[in-house]
Formats: C-alpha cells, structure tokens, sequence
C-alpha cells in the first residue's frame, strides 16, 4: 500500500453493517466482507436480487434503481430468508456512490444493518 492512502476495504471489513456498491443493472460491483457473509451465494458481479433474495427480477419499488434515477437517498427495510428456514431483517439505506460527467449516478451503495 502507497504512504498515506486509505484503505477503506480493511475499515469497512470491520463495520457490522452490509455495505454493496451496484451497477445500473444491479451488478455487485464490490461488497465488504459482512455483505459477503449474509449473501446466500458468493455476490460479486452477480445480481443483487438473486443473491439476497433469490429472485430472477429485481425486487417491487426497488430502493437502488429509485436512487439511480433520482440521485436521492432512499430509507429501505428488508428481509433475506436462507436455505435453512432462518431469516435476517436489515434497514438502511441507498446513496450514489459515484456520478458520470452528467452528474447521474454510475454506481449506487446500499447500506444496511440487521435489526
């Protein structure tokens, strides 16, 4: 690691928090380690809504594709049910992550806490 860069992968691998970062298409781009542990597959370049929810289309009134079209910050609750007949609730929230010389939203995260 160069002198004086942050690494901001070794402080949010330590968060409690599911923190992912998506594509337009809903892509995990990238994903901190508790976003890994709650997928119910491994999520990089994968789906969102397959790897949290086991769906084959995005999920109703989906918070992240709200965010990329209108830039805002968007409040969700959510639930991941697992093979074994546990689930886990979560609450959080949308932000853009990373704008195109438009000032549009290229990427969007998704943060979230269990409750």
């Amino acid at each position: 690691m160069e002198r004086n860069t942050i690494d901001f992968e070794k402080i949010t691998d330590i968060l409690p928090e599911v923190i992912i970062v998506l594509d337009k298409d809903l892509n995990i781009v990238w994903a901190n380690k508790k976003a890994e542990e709650t997928a119910l597959e491994p999520p990089l370049n994968k789906k969102c809504y397959k790897v949290y929810m086991k769906r084959n289309t995005p999920c109703e009134n989906c918070h992240t594709l709200k965010t990329f079209a209108t830039s805002e910050n968007i409040f969700n609750l959510s639930q991941v049910d697992y093979p074994d007949g546990s689930s886990k609730k979560f609450e959080g929230y949308t932000a853009v992550a990373a704008v195109d010389e438009n000032n549009c939203p290229v990427f969007v995260a998704e943060i979230a806490r269990e409750i």
